[in-house]
């Protein structure tokens, strides 16, 4: 049983901390659809753990409360990291450094990409042909399952093609100095922050089943999960 707001928060300071003092301060560089969406996340998230009950909690209750604290907890220790990361930018050396693209690679698969469509081009022909030939189902059939191949083929030298291009962009590392990652850790915290919001309103109808002893319907959350 929990019988103090001040403890339950106590989990989460840096979460509540952030929604209270209504700014959020962000680091040079940081981009700004991120720092809007955490700010928001973050004032979400303290309104609605406001609603929440800390007194004649039931187990589950209690558990999901420990859930919810944990991933609000973990989220403020990622966001620390990121903002680490931001500030520790600037010491990283500028070098003259040029994109480096593995051309042999790359060649040998435009080659490849230029071949594929010769036979797709030629594959196409016999299907226009043979479609007037009511007497060459068989031979229609073929063609018709060889540009489909052709057709898959491609997409798949295509995909290559485009991760040879990305994976010489990403060399940079000037202009990619952790190699990328930025975006992924971006994502991975305002994930968390749905789950934590999500899981929060969870708890709610959870409290409110558990008062009015009547069954409540859980919606899913709008942030998603």
């Amino acid at each position: 049983m929990f019988t103090s707001k001040k403890w339950l928060f106590g989990g989460s300071a840096l979460v509540v901390t952030l929604a209270m003092s209504g700014t959020v301060a962000f680091a040079a560089g940081h981009k700004e659809s991120f720092a809007q969406s955490y700010q928001a996340h973050v004032a979400t998230e303290a309104q609605l753990m406001n609603e929440v009950q800390t007194t004649n909690l039931t187990t589950s209750e209690t558990d999901l409360l420990s859930v919810v604290q944990d991933i609000g907890q973990q989220v403020g220790n990622l966001y620390n990291v990121e903002q680490n990361l931001i500030q520790e930018r600037s010491s990283i050396p500028v070098l003259n450094e040029r994109p480096v693209i593995n051309h042999k690679l790359l060649n040998k698969l435009e080659k490849h990409r230029q071949a594929i469509l010769r036979n797709n081009e030629h594959a196409w022909q016999l299907v226009i042909d043979y479609s007037h030939h009511p007497r060459k189902k068989g031979e229609l059939a073929a063609a018709i399952r060889e540009h489909n191949m052709d057709s898959k083929e491609l997409l798949k030298v295509d995909k290559r093609i485009a991760r040879v291009q990305d994976n010489g962009q990403l060399s940079n590392w000037h202009k990619y100095p952790y190699h990328d990652s930025m975006a992924s850790l971006y994502n991975t915290i305002l994930r968390l922050q749905n789950a934590e919001i999500h899981y929060t309103r969870v708890l709610l109808s959870m409290e409110k089943t558990s008062q009015s002893g009547t069954t409540v319907t859980t919606t899913g959350s709008t942030y998603g999960n």
